[in-house]
Order: structure tokens, then sequence, then C-alpha cells
């Protein structure tokens, strides 16, 4: 099984989204040891609650519409006009600028108060938010057309301009968070121009309004708010509550951890960029024994998660010692449960795309709702008797609960043979 995994073009694809998705965030990663001993604990504090707000704001003003183009694209109804269905996306995303524009005018201030990141700063990174969705668009056409070499330039590119432009804004300008944020800016702003043109040039798209496909797009996307806002809720509850029940300096270290662990978190990703093609186009065989291959290849991910984590208890503690600055030392606590979570989360990966796959996207929302609900007690009570560990602590409980909720589900709105592969053990016993 092994080896014939590592010869197959799943393993090749993924294995080039990996090491773009890899070298993308290496680039700021390699930098750790410097701008943990350039920025502030404070600063990577606020800097930490900019970035919730983009990544809050990303699949909310796009609605996640990106999956909805994934999931077309490998639709049976070959009818459909994909090129004016992406145009679509586009209109979607430009009426919910202007509403997320009016909101942040609105309430603005009260978002600062909270997150402690200056009002000036928010629109700007409203437009980070949109920019981002935008070179999504493009990755997400390539994705399905397996233009794994294109996806990786791309994605590397702009993390080598949003590194690039941080340290000229930190030398020059003498910049703390806001170096970053800038960076970022440009970067997106660059990639989103690029990807437009492209988009263009290629006649990926056709700007032509179609209510049935607003529609679509809507029955497949709007499903998934909830799912995605529970996502969000469960991923930055632990730094909000950080942040305002102990100090925004003690979010700063749990982030520079947070950012070592979700390392894997990007592998994983990069992993399901190529994987989830791959599974759709296989289902849509509706073959027993591809369906006992698929499931193989889901043991032996899940195997390889349990080998990082192992092999993190022994080696982490060296490689935090070399990376972090002094500031930051007691991030080294914090990792290993993040790891961990993101080890169930890539579990969770693993199986969940069997309900995207059947169009059971309520099936998630209600999931990760309900986590989150669950989350925000559980972390609340976890970091006021344990300190900021147990906000780590929480994370990993809470992806753990959310992978085996959402297996047991998949395997109810689309039967796999998990079973298979252990009748051997049965036979044994026999």
């Amino acid at each position: 099984m092994a080896v014939k995994f590592f010869k197959s073009s799943l393993f090749k694809s993924s294995g080039i989204y990996s090491i773009s998705s890899i070298i993308s965030a290496s680039i700021p990663f390699l930098f750790i040891p410097y701008l943990t001993r350039v920025f502030s604990p404070h600063d990577y504090g606020v800097l930490s609650m900019a970035v919730i707000i983009i990544n809050i704001i990303s699949p909310l003003i796009g609605l996640s519409a990106n999956a909805a183009i994934h999931r077309k694209f490998f639709d049976l109804d070959k009818s459909i006009d994909l090129s004016r269905y992406i145009g679509n996306v586009f209109i979607l995303l430009f009426f919910n600028f202007l509403i997320f524009l009016i909101i942040f005018l609105l309430i603005g201030k009260y978002v600062s108060e909270y997150t402690l990141v200056p009002y000036c700063w928010l629109l700007l990174v409203l437009l980070i938010a949109v920019c981002q969705f935008i070179t999504t668009i493009l990755l997400t056409i390539w994705q399905v057309n397996l233009k794994s070499v294109k996806y990786g330039i791309l994605q590397v590119f702009q993390s080598l301009l949003n590194i690039g432009f941080t340290f000229l804004f930190i030398y020059i300008y003498n910049l703390g968070w806001q170096s970053r944020i800038l960076g970022q800016l440009i970067a997106v702003s660059v990639t989103a121009l690029i990807s437009l043109a492209i988009i263009i040039k290629y006649k990926y798209v056709r700007f032509i309004y179609n209510k049935d496909d607003l529609l679509d797009i809507l029955k497949f996307s709007l499903p998934l708010i909830p799912h995605n806002l529970g996502t969000l809720v469960i991923g930055f509850t632990d730094r909000i509550l950080i942040t305002n029940l102990i100090n925004v300096t003690e979010t700063g270290v749990y982030t520079v951890a947070f950012q070592i662990g979700s390392v894997l978190g990007l592998v994983n990703a990069a992993f399901i960029n190529a994987y989830v093609p791959w599974l759709y186009d296989k289902l849509n065989l509706n073959n027993f024994s591809i369906k006992l291959k698929i499931v193989k290849l889901t043991y032996f991910y899940f195997l390889a998660l349990i080998i990082i984590v192992l092999f993190s208890i022994y080696f982490l503690p060296l490689i935090l010692s070399i990376l972090l600055g002094k500031a930051y030392v007691s991030a080294n606590q914090f990792v290993l449960w993040i790891i961990l979570g993101y080890a169930f989360n890539g579990m969770y990966l693993m199986v969940c795309g069997f309900i995207f796959y059947v169009r059971k996207t309520k099936l998630l929302s209600i999931i990760t709702v309900i986590t989150s609900i669950i989350n925000f007690p559980l972390c609340y009570f976890l970091l006021i008797n344990y300190g900021t560990i147990g906000a780590s602590i929480s994370m990993s409980l809470i992806y753990f609960i959310s992978f085996i909720a959402t297996w047991y589900l998949s395997n109810k709105v689309y039967e796999m043979p998990w079973l298979a592969p252990f009748r051997f053990i049965k036979i044994l016993k026999i």
C-alpha cells in the first residue's frame, strides 16, 4: 500500500503542494529567531489579533465560494458554464465587500476596543481579506485542473513578497507589528492583481450575472457560514480570551507557539489540496475496491500524523531553544498540545471530504457550532485554572471531538468500508 502510494500521482501532486506550502510557511518561520528578538511579545499579541480579524473576514467575505467552484468542477452534470459560474462568485465578492465596509465603518471602534488593533488599521485588514480571496479563486482553478506547480510558485512568491516588505518596513521605518500587516497588504495586493490578470487572460471568468449560478453558490456556501464561524471561534477563542483575561503580551508568546505548531496544519492543508480532487474523482466511480484503497490511505495518513506527534515530544524542546528569543521561552510548554490539536485536525480533514461530496454541508455546520459552543466554556475553565497552557489543551480536545463526530457522521451520509482493513484480525481470532 505504502509503495503504491509513493508512486501515485496523488503523492506527486501532494508532494508539490507540500513543498510549496512548507517553503511558503518556512519563509516567515525561518525568521522567527529574528522576529522574536525584534518584536516584543506585546507586538506579537496585537499582530495576532489583526491576523484573527483577517482570518475571520476572509471566508465570510467570499462565503467560501471557492469550495463551490471546487465541487462544481467535479459535478457529474457538465452542462454548467464554469467561467460564468466563477464570474458570479466575483459578483458575490463585490457585494459582500460593500457590506463589510459598512459594518466596519459602523462598529469598527468596538472591534478595535476588544482586539487592541487600532481602528485606522481595520480597513487595511478588510482589503487584505478581499485580495486573499481573489488569489484563492485562481489557486482553486489551478487546483482542480491539477496545476500544482503554478499553484506552488504563486504561493511561494506571495510569501517572499510578504517577508521582504516586512523587513523593509522594519529597517526603514522602524515599525513593529505594523510592518507585518503592511508587508502582507502589499504581497496580497500584488498577487491578487496577478491572479485577476491570469483569470481574465485565460478566460477562466465571464462577468455575466446569472440568477441560477448565484443561487447554486449560495445554496452550497450559506450552510457553510455556521461551519466557518464555528471553526473560527474554535481557532481564535484561545487568543481572544488570553488577551482579555490575562494580557496581550501573553497572547504574543502563545501566538509564537501557535505559529510553530501550525506548520503541521500547513502540511495537512497541502496534502488535502491534492487529495480532495483525487477523492472526488475516485468516489464518482463508486467502486468497492477503490473505496477500500481510500480507507487504507486514510489510515496511513492517521499513522503518519501520530508519528509526527511522537517525534515532536523528543525533538521540539531542542529546536525551540535555538529558535526563540528569551522573552518567548515559555512558548515551549504550549507547542506540543498545539501540534497534537493539528494532528486531530488533519484526521478531521481526511474524513470531512465525504460530507462535501454528498453536499451535506449542513451537517458540518451542526458539528462545528456544537463544538464551538463547547469550546468557549472549556477554554475559559482551563485558562482560569491552569493558565495559558489550558488554552492549548482546550484546542487539542476540541479538535479531537470534532474529528470523531465528523468521522461518525461522514459514514452515515456516505458509507465507507472503515472496518474492512481489520477483517484479518477477526480471521485470526477464529
